[in-house]
């Protein structure tokens, strides 16, 4: 039993063992990652590896899948983002193109780490999920644990449309948009490192329902933009997977036709091929041309090319758009030439050995070229060296330096030709020169050898002689040895020395002669000059010496060199020239040779000028802050020394002498101080000056603004200009703020103010010594011309006030007066509706009445006079005798009634229209006229009850009567003046209206009379007959 029990225990745990390790193989590719947010519209990395890279086998498969669930008979489910076998594992639509695998299948065999990392692009919100990778090796299978990602929604997500193809020459828009919640604006750029398209326009547009904002940027493409790529992406975008871009494609005909030939040179026998290129779209067919004759399409080829294919090639590149040419190809097939030299001697002499003096011509003869060289193309070698080019060689009489070994050539475009050699051996008389161990040129008791050097065929013999320069006729001989040898160099052995030799042939021409000179140094040397000299007069410096070879001379002032120049034949030179104040010091003439040098000597120059480099040194700087003192002072250079000094200040190109002393200073400085300084300083031979300027710097003063003309715009806008002025040093810098809502609006000196930006304005200026502002203007701004019409309405109400309150207080102080009888002129009237025109029309009247009088029996008629009117001063209306009414203010006793009629016309524009009545012939009035009657009762009785009925009461024009009558017509305003339509029958009131206002008045106590006490009489009284007054409130 125990040894059962332990076997089973064994089995259990072996079975285990084996359970891991397949647990363990379904692990063995792991996330780099297991989680990962992104953005919409960009791209997102997954990565893993594997643990071992044996299962890499190029007979595996793997894929990528979304959100990936188990089924048993189907296995893994779910949407394939990415897969190494399409046919095993098609990759769904919505994934298609947009996941990339981030290495090949072919280099996974190379790099497994990589097998499972893939690029996912253009992220949409939907990608969020869990994706999985699945390996699958024949019965082996692995994935990894699921990833999670997120996808954030991206409000600057870029949508770049993509350009039709257009034509060349054609304008193409890019547009680029973005979501209106971006807080930057699309931008578009070309890709290629190239110059920028010249853009035509560019615009910011926001569409209609205001969910999208767009870049648009418009450019003439030509050829060369096709292909060309262009990217978008937000200002404040720095993902480079947020960009977008597009290609252009643009239709053009073929342009840059080219025709290129493989060789530049062709030979007979040669492979050669001849291509044609060109740019076009759509592309391009290709035909090719001999002597203008279509010969073959596409490319054309030469295996072994011959002769006969020379000629003239071009081709031509052809679409829908058109066709062009390409450039003439010239195919010459070549071959070297081949030659030989030809020998045509003009005397009779055996083989190639001639004499000087004779003539031969060598000529160079073509036996086989293609091309045939040209004349000089030819070319002639003496013992390998160049002589001279041409078909032929003439030697018209040949010398002896003739001899040597003649080689020619020919050349053409394919290569050269050379000939076998060619001997030529002349026989000459002797040709000596003279050469000397040392120079033409030697020092007493120095080494010297002459050698006859000469060339003769055959050889020669030799002689020497020697002549002097100053005797050259007198020719001394010397020895017969080729050389000629001086141990010790003398002064007498100074002379021209001539070699000859002479052979079989005859005795050659003397050597030319070799002159020899004797060198030594300069000596006694002479330096001559004057002593004083004023600046600007000329000086004359001259030196002299004994040498030879000629000196050379040096002026030099003190230790440095002043002049230098070879002497003349005199072994002597001269130096004239202006002094300046720069020359004064010692000098010393050195003259030199090849020999040695030597110096004279020293002589003293001075110099007197007026005083020059005058500099001023400002103190602190040239830059001064306002209040702080400054100081200038003057120093110059001069011989004799200074003897005035002058401060002159510059102002408005008036000079103000400001010092005589040698610094001037100002102790407090201000901004008037800035300017020119100048100083002038003078000694007995002249005057100098200097300036500088000074600039004070202090803080900006005295800021206005400076308002423009308002100007009008399109569309109903206007405009206007505001300039921004100040006085400061250094310049100050402009700043422009809206007072009305205390934000700055611009930082240059003058802005542009529209009618759509009101408010009030102001500026301030600047500088680094401080600031000042400006007072304010107001723009566009109607609230001075409310708050005015506001007062004026105001005033205007106060002043009816005041008038009103005058004429209550003349009304009171007529009522105190009433025993005058008289109302004062100038004053408020009762003005009642109504106007004169019941004067000219007495046959019609209106159907309205009212009663006037309420405690009588008069009738309106006994109101209307059926009279015509005479004219009265201030145009009163009254009837005429012909139809007499009793006075409408005289009653009968019975009624204790005091009346008192007026006739007021009111404004006009109050008036009701009138009608006209077509037999006005009785009238003399104006026409249209209404008349308004006002009835005042003043019965004695004094009424418990007072009845007010308020008419409407215009203001009159003030009049000068010193009379008032008791019945007063009041002229106002003319009327409206209304046509009448005669037709019209019709009593209404449009037709002619008459009104009436009735007021009641109770006489106050104290305005009653001694003859009211006598109304009980039935007569009427001329007591009665009495004119009442009140006040009556308006």
């Amino acid at each position: 039993m125990t040894m059962n029990a332990l076997f089973v225990k064994w089995v259990i745990f072996v079975t285990l063992i084996n359970s891991d390790f397949h647990y363990c193989q379904n692990i063995e590719f792991s996330l780099m990652s297991p989680a990962q947010t992104a953005t919409e519209g960009s791209c997102t990395e997954i990565k893993c590896k594997p643990h071992d890279h044996r299962y890499i086998n190029r007979d595996a498969y793997w894929f990528w899948m979304k959100d990936a669930n188990w089924t048993k008979e189907m296995g893994f489910v779910g949407t394939t983002i990415f897969s190494s076998n399409e046919a095993e594992r098609p990759v769904s639509p919505e994934f298609k193109n947009r996941v990339n695998y981030l290495t090949s299948p072919k280099s996974v065999m190379e790099d497994p780490s990589k097998v499972c990392n893939i690029l996912i692009c253009d992220l949409k919100k939907t990608d969020s999920g869990q994706y999985m990778f699945r390996y699958v090796l024949g019965t082996f299978k692995w994935k990894t644990e699921n990833f999670n990602l997120t996808v954030q929604e991206n409000p600057c997500l870029i949508t770049f449309s993509q350009p039709p193809t257009v034509m060349t020459n054609n304008n193409v828009t890019l547009t680029c948009s973005t979501s209106i919640s971006c807080n930057s604006d699309p931008q578009i750029n070309p890709l290629e490192k190239q110059p920028s398209p010249k853009w035509l326009s560019s615009h910011n547009i926001v569409d209609k329902n205001e969910t999208t904002k767009s870049t648009n940027r418009s450019f003439t493409a030509s050829w060369t933009d096709d292909g060309r790529k262009f990217s978008c992406q937000t200002t404040e975008n720095k993902d480079k997977y947020l960009t977008r871009s597009v290609t252009l494609s643009v239709e053009y005909s073929p342009n840059n036709v080219v025709a290129k030939i493989s060789h530049q040179v062709v030979k007979e026998g040669d492979y050669v091929t001849l291509t044609c290129s060109a740019k076009g779209r759509p592309d391009v067919t290709f035909s090719w041309f001999k002597n203008g004759k279509q010969i073959q399409e596409g490319q054309l080829n030469f295996t072994s090319i011959k002769e006969s294919a020379s000629g003239s090639y071009f081709c031509k590149a052809q679409n829908k758009h058109g066709t062009n040419q390409s450039n003439t190809l010239q195919i010459t097939v070549l071959y070297p030439p081949s030659v030989q030299i030809q020998l045509e001697p003009l005397t009779r002499r055996h083989n190639t050995d001639v004499k000087e003096g004779d003539k031969i011509k060598l000529t160079c003869g073509v036996n086989r070229s293609n091309p045939q060289p040209r004349p000089q193309q030819f070319t002639w070698f003496k013992d390998g060296q160049y002589v001279r080019e041409g078909k032929e060689f003439i030697f018209f009489s040949i010398k002896p330096e003739d001899s040597g070994a003649y080689e020619c050539t020919a050349k053409n475009s394919v290569g050269l030709g050379r000939s076998n050699s060619f001997h030529l051996n002349v026989q000459y008389k002797p040709q000596s020169t003279v050469s000397t161990s040392a120079t033409d040129r030697v020092k007493v008791n120095s080494f010297l050898r002459f050698t006859c050097d000469t060339k003769a065929n055959p050889e020669p013999w030799f002689s020497w002689y020697r002549y002097k320069q100053s005797d050259p006729t007198n020719w001394t001989p010397l020895n017969i040895e080729k050389d000629l040898t001086l141990d010790r160099v003398q002064r007498a052995d100074e002379g021209c020395y001539i070699c000859n030799a002479s052979n079989t042939v005859g005795s050659g021409k003397s050597s030319q002669p070799k002159c020899i000179q004797v060198l030594f140094p300069p000596t006694n040397i002479s330096l001559f000059m004057g002593s004083k000299v004023k600046e600007g007069q000329s000086i004359t410096m001259s030196c002299n010496a004994e040498s030879f070879p000629l000196s050379t001379f040096e002026l030099r002032k003190a230790s440095e060199r002043f002049f230098s120049q070879p002497a003349n034949e005199q072994n002597s030179f001269t130096h004239t020239f202006n002094v300046t104040s720069t020359h004064a010091g010692l000098y010393t003439c050195i003259a030199s040779n090849s020999e040695g040098s030597g110096s004279s000597n020293q002589r003293k120059l001075e110099v007197e000028y007026a005083p020059k480099d005058v500099r001023i040194e400002p103190n602190p700087g040239e830059n001064v802050k306002e209040n702080e003192s400054f100081s200038l002072t003057c120093n110059a250079k001069s011989n004799p020394l200074i003897t005035q000094f002058k401060w002159i200040r510059r102002n408005k190109d008036k000079d103000i002498t400001v010092s005589t002393e040698k610094t001037f200073t100002v102790h407090s400085s201000k901004p008037s101080d800035s300017g020119l300084y100048i100083c002038e300083v003078q000694n007995v031979i002249g005057s100098g000056k200097s300036q500088v300027k000074i600039n004070i710097k202090y803080a900006p003063k005295w800021t206005t603004i400076t308002k423009g003309q308002e100007q009008q715009l399109p569309g109903g806008r206007s405009s206007v200009t505001l300039s921004c002025s100040s006085h400061s040093y250094p310049p100050a810098n402009y700043n422009w703020y809206n007072k009305t809502d205390n934000t700055r609006v611009s930082g240059h000196q003058n802005i542009t103010v529209y009618s759509h930006q009101p408010g009030e304005y102001y500026c301030t200026a600047r500088n680094e010594m401080g600031q000042i502002k400006s007072d304010s203007v107001s723009l566009f701004d109607d609230t001075f011309m409310k708050i005015m019409k506001a007062v004026g309405c105001l005033f205007l109400i106060l002043l009816i006030l005041g008038l009103i309150f005058l004429y209550r207080h003349r009304m009171n102080k007529a009522n105190r007066q009433r025993t005058t009888n008289r109302w004062p002129c100038c004053n408020f009237l009762l003005i009642i509706q109504g106007f004169c025109s019941l004067c000219k029309r007495p046959k019609r009247r209106n159907a309205r009445t009212e009663n006037i009088l309420t405690d009588t029996s008069r009738s309106r008629d006994d109101l209307l006079p059926q009279q015509h009117c005479r004219p009265l001063p201030q145009q009163h209306c009254r009837p005429k005798a012909q139809h007499q009414q009793p006075r409408p203010d005289v009653t009968s006793t019975s009624h204790h009634v005091n009346v008192v009629y007026s006739t007021v016309n009111v404004p006009y524009g109050k008036q009701a229209p009138s009608a006209q009545r077509p037999g006005g012939s009785l009238q003399t009035c104006v026409e249209d006229d209404s008349l308004n009657y006002a009835s005042l009762h003043f019965p004695k009785k004094k009424k418990e009850e007072v009845e007010s009925v308020y008419s409407q009461v215009s203001k009159p024009n003030p009049c000068k009567q010193e009379k008032l009558e008791d019945y007063e017509n009041v002229n106002m305003a003319p009327p409206i003046k209304i046509p009448y339509n005669f037709d019209d029958d019709s009593e209404t009131s449009d037709e002619e209206e008459v009104n009436y206002t009735k007021v009641d008045i109770i006489p106050k106590p104290s305005s009653k009379t001694d003859s009211s006490d006598s109304s009980d009489s039935s007569d009427s009284s001329t007591s009665e007959d009495e004119t009442q007054y009140s006040d009556i409130k308006l």
